[in-house]
């Protein structure tokens, strides 16, 4: 079975209009990697880590408690493994990215893929012979089980497509 639920209208609309301007205004630093799966693919992104190894890494903290706060609620995890803002910019195709797992390694954990942009990308989840395509749409969470395989991919209809990556144990 593959467990997976979306969340839409996460936020109210004022602060998630205010977030969202936050996240993509310029002052955020960005940085650019080959690949989207290290040595899995060779698909370029952008992303801004904001806690990993156990540390927060970026002054953006602060403004996505309240995504973090439900999605520890949501999935009763409380111990966050990683935040990472993705951010990919349009390639004029649909570009899918390497199936993977976010941590390889755990078992028991919860993915979250919070969306910034309503676009023609998104997120395709694999479980045995079954798949499931996730659309981008603002404002909304998708939650599932860490050891469900996924990709991204790239949209055709908008500049960018940006997103929170977290994990929970």
């Amino acid at each position: 079975m593959m467990n997976y639920k979306l969340y839409k209208n996460v936020l109210d609309q004022e602060e998630f209009t205010k977030l969202k301007e936050t996240m993509s205004n310029s002052f955020v630093a960005w940085f650019y990697n080959p690949s989207t799966i290290p040595d899995k693919d060779d698909h370029f992104m952008f992303t801004h880590h904001i806690y990993r190894n156990g540390q927060v890494t970026s002054d953006l903290y602060n403004n996505i408690l309240p995504l973090l706060m439900f999605c520890a609620l949501k999935t009763e995890k409380i111990n966050l493994l990683r935040v990472k803002a993705n951010l990919y910019t349009n390639q004029n195709k649909n570009v899918y990215h390497a199936k993977h797992t976010d941590f390889v390694d755990l078992d028991n954990y919860k993915t979250c893929v919070y969306n910034f942009t309503t676009c023609d990308g998104g997120t395709v989840l694999f479980k045995n012979d079954k798949k499931v395509v996730v659309e981008s749409i603002e404002n909304s969470m998708l939650i599932f089980d860490g050891n469900i395989e996924h990709q991204g991919f790239t949209q055709t209809n908008t500049q960018i497509r940006l997103l929170l990556n977290i994990d929970f144990n």
